[in-house]
């Protein structure tokens, strides 16, 4: 009888928690709230870690994430991925796998990758498969720019990085290098 208690208590609890209200217009809303629930989670874990002494709270959420995004984004694109430096700061080029000819260049996106300074990577699942998709749908070539993050280095480093990189891929013999148009870069 006592663990019936225990088990309604415990199931209540976790509805409190997982509970998110959400518009009417939101589909398939219980995803979105069980997503928001382990993201909460992860948050709350790696400020536990923290505060027990296991590591900055960031990079032990970087952990966490990273280890999710290994187990569900798998890459099958028709895409080249190159892993190069652009005056010094690390980038990852995607290019797709179409011909140009002479005449004709692919257009180009500059990608900063979310992460407030301080989450994730260019090389990560989610942001990987999310470059991979834009070279192959929009044939155009990729440039994901890997700042530096917190709490190793602090603003405006990450600004610098973005700044150093774009200002690289913007040179006449880069741009020639990967086949690309000046006057159609985002």
């Amino acid at each position: 009888k006592s663990a019936l208690v225990l088990l309604a208590g415990w199931l209540a609890l976790t509805a409190y928690y997982v509970y998110l209200p959400l518009p009417s217009t939101v589909s398939e809303p219980w995803h979105l709230m069980m997503l928001d629930a382990m993201f909460r989670v992860v948050q709350q874990w790696s400020y536990l870690g923290h505060y027990i002494g296991l590591g900055h709270h960031s990079k032990l959420l970087n952990s966490w994430i990273g280890w999710s995004e290994s187990l569900t984004m798998p890459s099958a694109r028709a895409v080249k991925i190159t892993d190069t430096t652009f005056d010094g700061v690390e980038v990852r080029v995607y290019q797709p796998h179409t011909q140009v000819s002479q005449k004709m260049l692919y257009r180009s996106i500059v990608y900063i990758h979310g992460g407030g300074w301080a989450l994730l990577s260019t090389k990560g699942g989610y942001y990987n498969h999310f470059c991979e998709v834009m070279a192959e749908s929009l044939d155009a070539v990729v440039v994901s720019i890997n700042y530096k993050l917190v709490p190793d280095f602090h603003f405006p480093a990450q600004f610098d990085d973005i700044l150093r990189a774009t200002k690289h891929f913007l040179l006449p013999d880069v741009l020639a290098q990967y086949s690309v148009d000046p006057a159609r870069i985002a």
